[in-house]
């Protein structure tokens, strides 16, 4: 008999597939003003560069939201691992996102209300969502409005290397945004998680 428990609430939702268009879009935007010229761009140099403008600053005040909302709320613990056993449950969850899911071998982990995340999501989560993600923001800023970048480093104009750090930045977190959609169709059912993410029920088999 299938239990259902209930672990996300609606902010954290709303938040979560808000952020999950602003990336979708910021990548579209962002490739197309890579390779403008190249005809490789899905968007107009100039479109993309309003879209992608628009986008960075609503991601931008989402994040502050974010961070407050998880001061206040409690929300942070879902991304702090518990150190005791943290090796043991982390090799737990390495070998079934690497075998045990392909031979349908179950989760080692079930979520629950207090812990909706295992320990290898909560320690990605964190480093994406405290490193990664202020990194694109700051570096998006400072071309925003560059008279926050510096104005040279290592003799060169301050806005290269913040250039080199906001695209390297940009593909690893699209990258997570990719793996991410992925392990969302590992749950009991292809559906599972992301039903989780709009009802905000976890169903238990």
């Amino acid at each position: 008999m299938t239990q259902r428990i209930f672990i996300l609430p609606i902010w954290i939702r709303l938040w979560h597939w808000t952020n999950a268009a602003l990336m979708i879009l910021l990548a579209i935007s962002g490739a197309s003003m890579h390779f403008s010229g190249t005809g490789w761009g899905i968007l107009r140099f100039e479109t993309a560069v309003k879209i992608h403008n628009f986008c960075g600053v609503t991601l931008l005040w989402l994040y502050g939201l974010f961070i407050l909302a998880n001061l206040f709320s409690g929300n942070l613990g879902r991304y702090l691992p518990e150190m005791k056993g943290f090796i043991g449950k982390s090799w737990k969850q390495i070998k079934f996102y690497c075998w045990g899911i392909f031979v349908g071998a179950p989760d080692p982990y079930e979520p629950t209300r207090e812990a909706s995340h295992n320990t290898l999501q909560q320690v990605m989560y964190w480093a994406v969502m405290y490193i990664l993600v202020p990194i694109v923001l700051i570096s998006g800023a400072m071309f925003l409005w560059p008279n926050l970048a510096p104005k040279e480093v290592l003799g060169l104009d301050g806005l290269v290397p913040v250039a080199l750090v906001h695209y390297v930045a940009g593909v690893v977190l699209f990258g997570f945004t990719l793996m991410h959609i992925y392990l969302g169709t590992t749950g009991h059912k292809i559906s599972s998680q992301f039903k989780t993410m709009v009802n905000g029920y976890h169903e238990m088999e």
